[in-house]
């Protein structure tokens, strides 16, 4: 798993060098992700996790510009009635490759305001199977599924704040229909 995100992460330094006025970020934020099947997600309850990500911006210096990353997320597979992002009880953890468009909005003294759309590959990693191995149907997990992610962030000079919804468009789940599931996520990083 540590060499996937190694190749990965070098992968995207080195397209991002590639290209002139570009920019990379990494960054760690705090997710949440509920799940349309109620059998998952209990009534007022969701999936708390954190995550560690790299991000690229080519052609930055425009109004428009191309993103990429890949993340890694640990998150909570059963769901959970209070926030506890570092658990380590039944967690699920996830590879995302993300692709898309990023606009600046405005700009003030080089603080920017960002808009991103992405498309997401969620590949499944890792689970605790001894969670879920007597609650067929819920314990055969697809191997990936997609997402669309809609973005906000915040350049305050080189430090980045960004908040992101990611709608599902695979269900998480062989065989249960509505198991897609959708994340919010908060983060910090650096761009350089």
């Amino acid at each position: 798993m540590i060499n996937k995100i190694l190749f990965s992460t070098l992968l995207l330094l080195g397209t991002s060098m590639m290209w002139s006025q570009s920019g990379i970020t990494p960054h760690a934020g705090i997710s949440v992700s509920t799940n349309g099947e109620s059998e998952i997600t209990q009534s007022g309850q969701a999936h708390y996790g954190y995550f560690l990500g790299v991000d690229v911006r080519m052609f930055a210096d425009t109004k428009m510009f191309f993103t990429g990353g890949v993340q890694y997320h640990r998150i909570s597979l059963l769901s959970q009635s209070s926030p506890n992002f570092f658990s380590n009880d039944a967690n699920l953890s996830l590879i995302k490759g993300r692709w898309g468009l990023g606009f600046y909005l405005a700009t003030i003294n080089n603080n920017r305001l960002r808009l991103k759309i992405l498309g997401s590959l969620d590949y499944v990693n890792d689970f605790d199977s001894e969670a879920i191995v007597n609650n067929a149907p819920y314990n055969q997990l697809n191997d990936s599924s997609l997402g669309a992610v809609v973005g906000l962030g915040i350049d305050l000079k080189f430090i980045t704040l960004d908040i992101e919804y990611q709608k599902g468009f695979i269900n998480t789940y062989r065989e249960i229909p509505d198991s897609k599931v959708d994340y919010i996520t908060l983060s910090a990083g650096v761009f350089f």
